[in-house]
């Protein structure tokens, strides 16, 4: 094992990651509780009770810390996210959280020799917003969203503006103002936004609960109506134009909306994956094809929408940990809490394996 992953991610678990290229990787790193830590607190600490890093792979840089460079960030950190700000723009890599308390912050690397701003900047939110589940770039801007349908985007170091203000979007919060009326609490609304994509700032789509899917055209909220009702925990905006949203029960839907037309068209693409396997965490676009990962393998949708395992080759790396996958313009990105492989269309390569499983 390189001594320099074994230094970082032991006693840590991968709990998000991106990627510019395959050779520069981004990582958030989150504690792990193991049984004896649970023992001797008698009690399962919260996320932001655990300690939280962000890891940055970079092997044309880093030499001399074995191609890995390492934040522990400040305590509280409840949920955080790595974004790549832009295409090609080398040093563009913004790390976005939310502390437990409900601020949100932000800091980036700045070049290849100062990987982090020294600024710790965090901005009060209202408590409600305070859970972030979802961060993506689009169009080459930063974007973070959570319960109660909240969305920002970055308009700057530390400046983020509320696409979902309630003033200018009622229709987003009629749910949540008909629960307040009726007496119930915030935390009972079941309404938000677990993932994030669009083919540009004026055509973005996000997805939760109960078949929950929206359309933000730059200017408005739209909510849709796809023939299904399951949890969408993942949506992706694919190279063949069209939307891509997955989830709870192996459901996995298809379509696009017109916004010229206002007419939307959406196509359920049957999953016969058992109940061990049902659920997609996440999904991405690589070289005209869907991949899929979810907690127990890595998948992909053929020309004929079937959604079939991918199987690694014999004579390279296998996966062994399991849970979401992203990809880039160059390389896909598949990783677990213990793993991350990237792929270019060829060839298999571990980033980073905490156990070692010979070729």
């Amino acid at each position: 094992m390189n001594n320099r992953v074994e230094e970082l991610f032991h006693g840590y678990a991968i709990v998000h990651a991106t990627l510019e290229n395959k050779d520069r990787v981004a990582f958030i790193l989150k504690e792990e509780v193991t049984q004896d830590t649970a023992e001797e607190l008698d009690y399962i600490p919260g996320d932001d009770e655990l300690a939280t890093m962000a890891v940055l792979y970079e092997p044309s840089v880093w030499h001399s810390r074995d191609n890995f460079a390492a934040y522990r960030w400040r305590e509280g950190v409840r949920n955080a996210f790595a974004v790549i700000e832009g295409r090609q723009r080398t040093g563009s890599i913004v790390i976005c959280g939310i502390s437990g308390g409900g601020q949100a912050g932000e800091f980036n690397v700045i070049t290849d020799s100062e990987w982090y701003s020294k600024e710790d900047t965090w901005v009060e939110l209202p408590f409600e917003h305070k859970a972030m589940l979802c961060a993506t770039n689009i169009d080459s801007e930063v974007y973070f969203g959570g319960n109660l349908r909240k969305l920002f985007k970055r308009t700057g170091k530390n400046e983020w503006i509320d696409l979902t203000d309630e003033e200018q979007h009622p229709n987003l919060h009629e749910d949540i103002r008909h629960a307040l009326e009726s007496g119930h609490s915030i935390s009972s609304v079941p309404v938000g936004f677990d993932g994030i994509d669009g083919f540009s700032r004026n055509d973005l789509y996000a997805c939760g609960e109960q078949g929950e899917l929206w359309h933000y055209n730059g200017e408005r909220w739209r909510r849709l109506a796809p023939p299904v009702n399951f949890d969408m925990q993942a949506i992706v905006c694919a190279g063949d134009d069209n939307v891509y949203a997955g989830g709870a029960m192996g459901g996995l839907i298809r379509g696009r909306f017109d916004p010229q037309s206002g007419h939307e068209q959406w196509q359920i693409i049957k999953n016969p994956l058992n109940n061990t396997e049902q659920c997609f965490n996440s999904l991405a676009w690589f070289q005209d094809r869907l991949y899929l990962g979810n907690d127990w393998a890595l998948y992909r949708l053929t020309k004929e929408d079937r959604i079939e395992k991918v199987v690694f080759p014999d004579n390279g790396f296998h996966q062994y940990s399991f849970q979401n996958v992203n990809a880039c313009d160059t390389a896909l990105l598949s990783y677990g809490p213990h793993q991350a492989l990237t792929f270019d269309g060829e060839r298999w390569e571990q980033v980073v394996g905490l156990i070692e499983i010979p070729l």
